[in-house]
Parts: C-alpha cells; structure tokens; sequence
C-alpha cells in the first residue's frame, strides 16, 4: 500500500503540473519564441522518457525479430532491420528510429490544430508509457496514419496521404481497420454520426462472436494472434479497461452539442469536423473491445491524442476565455481518472497491475535516468 500511495501523489502531482502548465500556456500572448517552447520541451519530455528504455515485455521478441529468428510479417520492420544490421547496429538503434520518428509525427500532427503541444505530448506519454515503448511497428503504424488522414481530409493532397497510408500498413498491418475512416468522414452526415457508429459497433460485436465461434481468425494471416487465448478477455476485465476512453468519447460528444448550440455552421470548419469525427470513430471498436483488450488498447486507446488535439482545437469557439480553465480542469479530470485506472484501481479490486508493473519496469531500464 505504500508503494500505492507514492504513485498516487506521483500521480496528484503530474496532474496539478499539467494544468498549471496549461494555465501557464493560456496567460501568454502566442508568438513564435512561446510556441517553440512549448513544442521543444513536449518532445524532449516525450524523448527523455522513451528513448533510452534498454528493457521492456516484447524487447526479446523484437531482438529476435531483428535477428530474423521470429518472421515479423511487417515488411518496414524487417527493412529497417536489415539496413542496421548491416551497418553494424542492434535493436537498440531500430527502437530509437522508431520513438524518434513517432515522436516527430505525433508534434507535427498535434501542431496542426493547437499550441499546446506540450499538455499533448505529456498527457498521451503518461497514459501510453508502456504500449508506447512495447509497440512501436504499431505506434509508428499510428502515427502514420494520422498523417494520412489529415493529408487526404485537410490538406486533399493524395498522392503524399496515399505515401502515409502505404507505409503505415507496411509498419503494422494492423492499422487497416483505421484506414476506413475516410469513409466515415465523408459518407456520413453529423446528426447521424454516433447513431451509425453505434450500429457498426454493434454489428462488428456479433460478427467478433461468430469469428471466435468458428476459430474463423485462426485463419486469417496478420490477425491471428488477436484471438489467440492469452488476448480473449473477461467481459468484466474488458469493460473496465474501456471506462476511461469511453468517458473521454463521452465528454467528447457532450462538449460538441453544447458548442453546437452556439455554433450552427460548426461543421463547416473542416479540422473541427475532422477532429471530432475522427475523436468518436473508436465507437466501432468499444463492444468488441470488451472481449478483445488488444483491440480496446490498438483501436480506442491511441486516438487519445486526437481527442485532446479536439478539445483544445474546440477552445477557438469558446466566447469567453474566463471558461478556458473551466475546460482545462475538466480535461484533466478525465485524465486523473485515466491514470487512476491505468497505475491504482488495479491493486484496490484485487487486480494485478500489470500496467503499473511494466511501467516501473521500464524507468528501471532507462539508461539516461539511471545515469543520473
């Protein structure tokens, strides 16, 4: 319990320095000199954090990956691998390339819509410290296809978004299931939008249910290890791990009807639709999520990082800026509940926490901090 109460006030307190740094953020003209600022000291933080982890629970897998001892059925990966070896580096360095780049393309992305790089990058690193550093084909997968989506719905420039799309699948193939997001953005209308998520999810459940009864994701190549026994989850276990993101989507969708309220011609503003489109579409993935936590953690979890880019995009439409903090503290409401789900709940229902585990873990492995 002494160790519980040390996390707790760890965690009390990188909560009381986010919103204080929020706050701070918001008392300061932007110029070009704050804004850099912000974005340096995001990604150093983002850096300092996850660069130099030498150990976590897949670093086995992935060195022998990199060795070819395992086939990894990710094509960039296995590129990647091949160009280090033969220069004469390890893992170690592929793992690198990989945060560095994530790291990049999550600052870039964040950049497009808020100067709040910082609260971000702190905010999504906190929460994904350990899938992060575990899975990185997948995170760099991720982070690709954001950009992906932002070049093919904002910027409309295919050729570059059809680049983003080809690599992230290359990365992990996993990342298909978002890749339909376009279709969502573009073929549904907003008032209909959490009706048909909700059905899609619904319908996805059933077929996931049929899936598992016929050992049918047995068969298919890429996706067989997500039905494997060791994924199946406990629905009680599932429904708990889907809590926090599901009262972020939930906040998420409360914020845009009241903005809505105000603001008529809303969805005209193209990077707000596509953020809130974007911060919901994880809908679909909620119900099978409570009997496939990889599913849960890949589909739902990551898009943290547009749901605050949304929330803080959704402060240009805020009348008055004395609600600014109000906003602010909400968000960080949902994050202290976000942490205290991920690191202490665990340990007070009599639940392992494995999250809480592998993140100590993995500071004990860091080889800037134990330099210190």
């Amino acid at each position: 319990m002494y160790s519980l109460a040390v996390v707790f006030l760890l965690i009390v307190f990188l909560s009381l320095a986010q919103l204080f740094q929020g706050l701070f953020f918001q008392r300061f003209k932007k110029n070009d000199n704050t804004i850099f600022l912000n974005s340096i000291t995001g990604l150093v933080i983002f850096y300092i954090s996850l660069l130099f982890i030498t150990n976590n629970v897949d670093w086995e897998g992935y060195e022998l990956m990199f060795e070819d001892l395992i086939v990894s059925q990710d094509l960039l990966f296995r590129v990647i691998s091949d160009c280090f070896q033969k220069i004469g580096y390890n893992y170690t360095e592929v793992y690198r390339l990989h945060i560095l780049l994530i790291g990049i393309f999550f600052l870039l992305f964040v950049s497009k819509f808020t100067e709040d790089r910082l609260f971000v990058l702190v905010s999504i690193l906190i929460v994904l410290f350990v899938p992060l550093s575990n899975q990185i084909r997948y995170y760099l997968a991720f982070a690709l296809f954001l950009g992906y989506s932002y070049y093919l719905i904002i910027k409309k420039r295919w050729f570059i978004s059809i680049v983003f799309a080809i690599l992230s699948i290359l990365s992990h193939k996993g990342i298909i299931l978002l890749l339909f997001f376009p279709l969502i953005f573009y073929f549904t209308k907003p008032d209909e939008l959490i009706r048909r998520l909700t059905i899609y999810s619904v319908a996805l459940f059933i077929l996931t249910l049929l899936i598992l009864k016929i050992e049918l994701g047995l068969l298919i190549d890429h996706y067989r290890d997500y039905f494997m026994e060791g994924h199946i989850s406990s629905i009680k276990g599932g429904i708990f791990s889907a809590i926090p993101s599901f009262l972020f989507i939930v906040f998420v969708i409360v914020l845009h009807n009241s903005l809505k309220r105000d603001f008529p011609d809303l969805m005209q503003d193209r990077k707000y639709k596509f953020l809130y489109y974007l911060s919901v579409y994880s809908i679909i993935f909620i119900p099978v999520g409570f009997i496939l936590q990889i599913i849960s953690h890949r589909y739902n979890d990551t898009l943290i990082i547009v749901r605050l880019s949304y929330v803080l995009y959704s402060f240009n439409y805020i009348k008055k800026t004395q609600q600014i903090p109000n906003r602010l503290i909400a968000i960080e409401s949902l994050l202290f509940v976000n942490y205290l789900f991920l690191y202490i709940v665990p340990s007070l229902i009599n639940l392992t926490p494995k999250r809480l585990i592998d993140t100590i873990d993995q500071i004990n492995s860091n080889s800037l901090l134990l330099g210190w």
